[in-house]
């Protein structure tokens, strides 16, 4: 888990210490009293060991039509790990996808809405989903927020539950409400991040998580926090 704080004046970074404010929430880590604007869920960046990293930095949301909604979280995952246990997670490669490297970056899974209580904010209301207000974000929507679920699809429908479950209450017309997921998606690059340390995705190679949380808290100037995928019995696995 990454904890940063984000400056809406002067996009300055600042590491917070404290790591008594939250507690684990499926593949989230959910802040109190504060306003995150992304979580990172990937996965191992090697065959050996699994890594669900969180990222979140203080984004101040603003245009809130609802009371209840005081940040985001932007989740992304790491699909050469998600994605090789094709048996249970059911991983198709997007139709939308030609030759682009698909395993070699971190995808968008969503961006979350909210509260301070640490709560969920969801279907605020019955606003449709219209894919055509995307026309102006979807090639990079097939880049950073394609569905790798199967069957294989063009992302449409997981785009649709994203806006229908957390667009709608997060005050933003559907376009700039993806829009913003884009563009917190490009503030971070976490893999630049990765192999300033030497750490690439690898079958042979093994990270423990202290390095991989060590090179993550100097790079990016923040404290940090990992958790381990495990498996069925409990044990750390890919």
């Amino acid at each position: 888990m990454i904890k940063l704080n984000y400056k809406k004046k002067n996009l300055s970074l600042r590491p917070q210490s404290n790591s008594n404010d939250f507690k684990f929430y499926p593949f989230v880590y959910k802040y109190l009293n504060r306003l995150p604007i992304g979580a990172f869920r990937s996965a191992a960046m090697a065959r050996h060991i699994g890594l669900a990293f969180l990222l979140s930095l203080l984004f101040c949301a603003q245009n809130i039509a609802y009371a209840d909604f005081d940040f985001y979280y932007l989740v992304l995952e790491w699909p050469g790990s998600y994605c090789k246990d094709c048996t249970v997670n059911g991983c198709c490669k997007p139709t939308t996808f030609t030759n682009y490297p698909l395993e070699e970056d971190f995808l968008i899974k969503g961006l979350y809405t909210y509260s301070d209580s640490g709560q969920a904010v969801t279907k605020c209301n019955t606003t449709k989903f219209y894919v055509n207000a995307l026309r102006n974000l979807i090639g990079d929507l097939y880049v950073h927020w394609p569905s790798i679920k199967c069957p294989s699809n063009n992302g449409v429908s997981q785009w649709r539950d994203a806006w229908t479950n957390y667009g709608v209450c997060s005050g933003l017309s559907e376009e700039d409400y993806f829009d913003k997921a884009l563009k917190l998606r490009k503030k971070i690059n976490m893999l630049s991040v990765l192999k300033w340390k030497g750490i690439f995705p690898s079958d042979f190679l093994f990270y423990s998580p202290l390095y991989v949380e060590t090179a993550i808290k100097f790079g990016l100037g923040a404290d940090v926090g990992i958790k381990c995928n495990t498996n069925k019995w409990g044990t750390i696995s890919d």
